[in-house]
């Protein structure tokens, strides 16, 4: 049912403009706010806070709101883009208690790094320690940004120091992505 439901949604006219979109268990959700919560369950993928585009019922494509494009978020043109090796290394580092601050400098100087997503607790807060070495980083002109461990909730631009990006509502995967593009 998913798979035939899919083809519904994206051979329909109505479908125009919503950008790229996930169809499962008759829902009809965003592909950039949806994410998958559970490894053991069928119907793992949710869209939280931002909700759902629509729902099938009876067979029929059922839209909550006409087509609109997320705010901030712009499209990237990678046709051109052949190999992976053609895009920007970046790193995630998840935060926890006692995270040794020197994998920034590992990420950096060894693996190359040309941003870090920074996933912290809370709304992407870091410790004293961690910040220090983010503040170094910044002056190594490398790009940050800032989000959270969390599966739902927001990185306000106000909860981020004046050398980061903050990723609002973007969770650290797709915030690693649109990091790699933007570059």
């Amino acid at each position: 049912m998913n798979l035939y439901q899919a083809v519904k949604v994206s051979g329909s006219e109505e479908s125009l403009g919503r950008g790229f979109m996930i169809v499962l268990n008759d829902r009809i959700a965003s592909g950039i706010w949806t994410t998958k919560q559970n490894v053991d369950a069928m119907n793992t993928f949710r869209a939280f806070e931002q909700g759902y585009l629509g729902t099938i019922m009876n067979d029929e494509i059922e839209y909550y709101y006409p087509p609109t494009r997320p705010n901030g978020f712009h499209y990237f043109n990678i046709s051109n883009v052949t190999e992976a090796s053609q895009i920007p290394e970046v790193i995630i580092l998840y935060s926890y208690q006692g995270l040794n601050p020197n994998l920034v400098k590992v990420a950096i100087k060894q693996l190359g790094a040309k941003g870090i997503v920074l996933a912290g607790s809370g709304a992407g807060s870091w410790s004293n320690s961690g910040e220090i070495k983010n503040k170094e980083m910044y002056e190594s002109i490398i790009f940050q940004l800032f989000t959270r461990r969390t599966m739902a909730g927001s990185v306000p631009k106000d909860d981020v120091p004046d050398y980061g990006i903050a990723s609002e509502f973007i969770n650290p995967q797709k915030a690693r992505i649109l990091l790699q593009l933007s570059l």
